[in-house]
């Protein structure tokens, strides 16, 4: 089957997207190279653009956005945006992952530290990715979240610094971001957030082409030379003039010589 085929033919949509772009300045938030500096995430994950989301109502509710979408850049859209945008949050509910079940919460967190046993928080049940979800900034703020964030860490450090097993067995950002917003979590459909495409390599062709939103979690990132599901990712790569046989694939510029 030809590649293009297996990506269900689809070409890039020049839709007339506008963008505006905000800067983040780390040096405003001294407690994030704390974060970096403790972090067991992959050294990939620890750019400082990875934790600046923490601070989203910081930089997002001054120019009057109050409702995001946030998807990782390892992702490609499908399905139709207005879907998920037009979703309502119930009752006291802000934060809006897919409903995915690849992991247990007893992958990241454990369950012997106070804070989680006291928790509504089981060992089995299905942990949330934070690639891909919809937030209300409004209500983020409210909840003084990237405070809670910054509590739950201080509690993790000291637990390590005592000779003790911390909160979450790897990770800071995704742990501590989504046990923040845990009593807040309305999960939406799973297809908004199809992961797994960086590292299993068995995923059905069929579900991938049903998804709404593609997401390489995983090493094996599609611009890679050993990626996986190119297929569905080469349709989007945009072409540069220079340097010469480069790619723009997501943000990441991709010489003749990588591949």
């Amino acid at each position: 089957m030809d590649a293009f085929e297996a990506g269900a033919g689809r070409k890039p949509c020049m839709c007339g997207l506008h963008f505006h772009i905000v800067q983040f300045d780390p040096a405003a938030y001294p407690v994030m190279e704390h974060i970096r500096r403790s972090s067991k995430d992959r050294k990939e994950l620890l750019s400082q653009m990875n934790f600046a989301r923490n601070f989203i109502d910081d930089l997002l509710l001054p120019w009057g956005v109050e409702r995001i979408i946030y998807m990782d850049a390892d992702t490609i859209v499908q399905g139709d945006l207005r879907t998920l945008w037009l979703t309502k949050f119930k009752s006291n509910n802000f934060f809006a992952p897919a409903h995915t079940c690849n992991q247990p919460w007893s992958f990241w967190f454990n369950f012997k530290s106070w804070v989680i046993s006291n928790s509504m928080l089981k060992e089995d049940g299905c942990a949330v990715n934070a690639g891909v979800y919809m937030l209300d900034v409004k209500q983020y703020a409210a909840h003084k979240i990237q405070h809670h964030i910054a509590e739950l860490i201080a509690i993790h450090e000291k637990r390590l610094q005592g000779k003790m097993k911390g909160i979450w067995r790897r990770g800071v950002h995704q742990p501590s971001f989504v046990f923040s917003m845990y009593n807040h979590t309305q999960r939406v459909d799973s297809k908004w957030n199809m992961g797994q495409l960086g590292w299993d390599e068995h995923l059905s062709l069929d579900e991938l082409r049903e998804a709404y939103i593609l997401h390489w979690n995983g090493q094996r990132k599609p611009w890679k030379s050993d990626g996986l599901f190119k297929q569905f990712w080469m349709p989007y790569a945009l072409p540069l003039p220079a340097p010469r046989n480069a790619l723009l694939l997501g943000n990441c510029l991709v010489s003749s010589e990588d591949e």
